[in-house]
């Protein structure tokens, strides 16, 4: 698991909808993993720009995204 939560994997494949349910639920928008990855790090990894704006417009900071970082393939709409 890598300490991935659930907030990680939604945030891989591009679900906006369940990060506002995770978020409404308690999970906080900035949580690393193992790795120092956040869910933020994880939806512009993967270019799902839905995803990456829910976290956002939650309290994601993209300066922490900064600090983990070379984003070798980060979306210029970043």
């Amino acid at each position: 698991s890598y300490g991935r939560r659930a907030i990680h994997a939604v945030s891989t494949i591009g679900r906006a909808d369940l990060i506002h349910v995770l978020l409404d639920a308690g999970c906080k928008a900035d949580v690393c993993d193992n790795h120092h990855c956040t869910p933020l790090y994880q939806a512009l990894r993967f270019n799902h720009r839905d995803a990456a704006i829910a976290l956002l417009d939650r309290g994601a900071k993209l300066s922490e995204v900064r600090r983990q970082g070379p984003l070798r393939d980060i979306p210029e709409w970043a």
